[in-house]
């Protein structure tokens, strides 16, 4: 939420009519928004978490608005937001010997989809005949890679790995891999 105050009348060059808000982009100038209001306040929405913004706001009249090299300008950044996709190229990087132990890896999220810093990723590890839950993680693990030990040969295997930062968690990206007696039988995604 923006708020200032009306121009001293000296600066005027006739009645404010109303108030142009410009929010561009610190990094690149691109005007993102540019809105009026006749009010001293006003919130700007839809723009994107964790992104230093520039506002600038310039007294309108009849004849025109205030350039932007006078008009008063301050920088904002909005909060972190959470992830908007699963962490990319979830794969098995490698079965180990005795088979019963695999490596899942994955890529780190764009930062336009992480929108903030992680501070964990959340992750699950469940047999898919049993249902049970054979390993998992969800406080301090920023290693882009598991190892879940003595699993069942032969067995399906189903990998729930999330992103989240301090607002929260995005979603799944989900792998389902099996284990066999000595290599990686098979390995698909969902």
């Amino acid at each position: 939420r923006l708020q200032w105050s009306k121009p001293v009348r000296a600066a005027r060059q006739g009645n404010v009519t109303d108030y142009q808000i410009i929010a561009s982009l610190t990094s690149s100038a691109t005007i993102v928004k540019s809105v009026f209001s006749t009010a001293l306040t006003q919130t700007i929405f839809s723009l994107r978490p964790n992104t230093l913004y520039t506002f600038y706001v310039a007294a309108c009249t009849t004849v025109g608005c205030s350039p932007r090299n006078v008009t008063a300008s301050m920088n904002a950044e909005t909060l972190e937001g959470v992830p908007t996709h699963g962490p990319p190229d979830l794969r098995v990087q490698s079965s180990h010997s005795p088979s019963t132990s695999l490596t899942w890896i994955w890529s780190d999220l764009p930062a336009a989809q992480l929108r903030g810093e992680l501070t964990t990723y959340n992750i699950s590890v469940v047999n898919t005949s049993t249902n049970q839950t054979v390993d998992h993680s969800d406080e301090s693990h920023k290693h882009r890679y598991i190892t879940s030990n003595e699993l069942d040969p032969s067995t399906y295997y189903t990998i729930k790995v999330r992103a989240c930062t301090s607002v929260g968690c995005g979603p799944n990206s989900l792998l389902i891999s099996q284990t066999a007696e000595g290599e990686l039988l098979n390995s698909m995604r969902r």
